[in-house]
Order: C-alpha cells, then sequence, then structure tokens
C-alpha cells in the first residue's frame, strides 16, 4: 500500500456538521488515521456519544463544541470557545450544511437568511480565522465541501445550488491564492449521498435517485484524499465527473429544462 501524503497522525482536524452524514463519516475515518478531532454541531448528545465511541475505539482526543453555525455570529462564537479551550487547529473542514427546496418565493425569508449564513458567510468567516495561524505555521489544511449543484443552476433549490456555486469559485480563487504557500485549500463537490440532506430540505428520494446515491463514507474517504493530495477541486463520484462533463456541452436554457426534469424525477414530495 503506498505511503499516504498527508500525516494525520495526531493532527487536530475540526468538523462541522459532525453530528450525522458526511460529517459523522469524516470523523470515522480520521480517528481511524490517529487524528485528534473537534466536533462541531447543535446536536450535542449525538456528539458526546461520537466522541465516547471514537476515542475509546482510537485513543484519541475528541472536543465537542455545540454551536448552531447558522446564526449570524457563529464562526466568530466558535473561534472564541476554541481560543478559551487553548485548541489549535491543523485542518478545517467546513462540512456544515443545509438545503431548502421549493420554489424560492415560496420559502421563509428567514429560511433562506439561515441557509446563506450556514453555507457561505460561516464557511467564510471560518476559513477566514483559521488562515493567519495556518499562515504563520506554513502548514494547514483546508477542506470545503461543495456540491455538483455548485456547477449549475437548479430550479427549486436556487438558494442551496447558488450557495454552493459559492463555496466552488471561492475555493478555487482562494487556493489559488495561496498556491505559494503550504497552506492548502480544497473543495469537495458531493452529489446525491445518502445523508440526513432530503429529509431536511423537505424532499423524499424515490427509488430511482435512492439507486444512485452515494455512501457517506465513500464520499468521506474522497475527500480525505482530496486533502492528503492538495487537490483544489474534486468531484465525488464517477457518474458525478462525468455528468458534469457533459452539461458544459448543453445549451443554457435546455440545460435549466433538464437540471428542472431530473430533480423532480428524481424526488417526489413528503
Amino acid at each position: 500500500m503506498a505511503a499516504e501524503i498527508y500525516n494525520w497522525k495526531n493532527k487536530n482536524v475540526m468538523i462541522t456538521g459532525a453530528s450525522s452524514g458526511i460529517g459523522a463519516s469524516f470523523a470515522d475515518e480520521l480517528a481511524r488515521k490517529g487524528a485528534n478531532l473537534i466536533l462541531v454541531a447543535r446536536r450535542e448528545d449525538i456528539l458526546q456519544d461520537t466522541a465516547k465511541d471514537l476515542q475509546k475505539a482510537h485513543k484519541i482526543r475528541v472536543e465537542v463544541i455545540r454551536q448552531d453555525l447558522a446564526k449570524a455570529e457563529a464562526a466568530e462564537e466558535l473561534m472564541a470557545e476554541i481560543e478559551r479551550r487553548e485548541l489549535s487547529i491543523d485542518v478545517l473542514i467546513n462540512n456544515a450544511g443545509i438545503g431548502s427546496s421549493g420554489n424560492f418565493t415560496a420559502t421563509e425569508v428567514s429560511e433562506t437568511e439561515g441557509l446563506i449564513n450556514l453555507n457561505v458567510v460561516t464557511l467564510v468567516k471560518l476559513t477566514r480565522l483559521v488562515l493567519p495561524q495556518m499562515l504563520e505555521r506554513d502548514d494547514g489544511r483546508i477542506l470545503n465541501i461543495g456540491s455538483m449543484v455548485g456547477y449549475m443552476p437548479v430550479p427549486t433549490f436556487t438558494s442551496y445550488a447558488a450557495s454552493k456555486a459559492f463555496v466552488v469559485s471561492f475555493s478555487n480563487s482562494l487556493s489559488y491564492e495561496l498556491r505559494k504557500t503550504k497552506v492548502k485549500v480544497s473543495v469537495l463537490s458531493p452529489g446525491a449521498t445518502q445523508t440526513e440532506f432530503f429529509k431536511s430540505s423537505g424532499y423524499k428520494v424515490k427509488s430511482l435517485g435512492d439507486k444512485v446515491m452515494m455512501d457517506s463514507t465513500e464520499v468521506a474517504r474522497q475527500g480525505i484524499c482530496a486533502v492528503e493530495k492538495g487537490k483544489r477541486s474534486t468531484i465525488a463520484g464517477c457518474i458525478n465527473k462525468i455528468s458534469i462533463f457533459l452539461l458544459h456541452f448543453v445549451p443554457p436554457c435546455i440545460k435549466l429544462r433538464l437540471v428542472y426534469f431530473i430533480s423532480k424525477l428524481g424526488r417526489s414530495k413528503h
């Protein structure tokens, strides 16, 4: 087996949205590699159970921080708690995110605001707040979780797709800015994944969609691989890679209709 490019042993990794789905899979996979974890989410009870299991199984340190990252000042509050506990961050995984489905005008303004705060504002602030220490050490990794819908407009997922387009663009641009340093920024863009996402965003996945969904552990492994290799951008899954590539050749007006049709085909309301 080839040696890992990045040594996770004893690295302090902060994972947002770590209570379930891809975030929980990141925690499990990185614990196996010997990383110490800082798990952040709203559901503290789940995080505490996860922390106990991972500490017992892998003899690592796990810190748990309860934080609602959709709040306007969430990033500042989180970093103040990190400082209070005298923790350092070697790797930041900006995984926390929410979706919102339905016509834009039928969505409450507060719901859209929370989505943008979580998917965009908190992600940007956390990235900005951890970077100075990473640059001072000339060492660090940041992995932002985008989405394959960040490469296309998606009617009925309008705000979510736009927020992920921001994450993809932001991450790629920042990665290039930091190219002459040893601080690496990567963006991982999964497609449909077996998590709580569709339930929380108000849709139930039909059987066809369920069959093409990726496992969250495999998505996390591809993200970890991207970090280890310092890759700027990764689309998780061969089918998703091919889909995005082919969409480049579809005229915008047809692309909108096609994506809208696929979104209706693969999901049904509760």
